[in-house]
């Protein structure tokens, strides 16, 4: 059940995101990053988390003023989840061994990996 405050914090959040822009690409949507959230374990203070929790608008305003707003793409460069997203998806893939027919026992290539 979304309460009053839920409401009100939610739109105030989605305004100032229709208001801003990237701080490093100028790309939208964004999301509000502070290194602070993961490395102190401040996930309370997270801005979804906030508004999620229906806290009071002049907490969400004074935690955007500690965040920068970042597009998906940059949030993740400067995070390093890019790179590593990146690393995984150009790993060679391990070519699966021949396995033996069920019927007559013959090894053959498998026809996907």
């Amino acid at each position: 059940m979304k309460t009053k405050a839920t409401v009100s914090a939610r739109a105030f959040v989605y305004e100032i995101n229709a208001q801003t822009t990237c701080a490093h690409c100028g790309a939208r949507p964004i999301e509000w990053h502070n290194p602070e959230h993961v490395e102190l374990n401040r996930q309370r203070y997270r801005i979804g988390s906030m508004t999620s929790r229906g806290a009071p608008i002049e907490d969400i305003r004074t935690e955007m003023a500690r965040c920068t707003p970042l597009c998906r793409r940059c949030h993740m460069a400067e995070d390093g989840r890019l790179r590593r997203l990146v690393a995984v998806a150009t790993a060679p893939r391990p070519i699966a061994a021949p396995k033996p027919c069920i019927e007559c026992r013959r090894s053959y290539k498998p026809l996907r990996r």
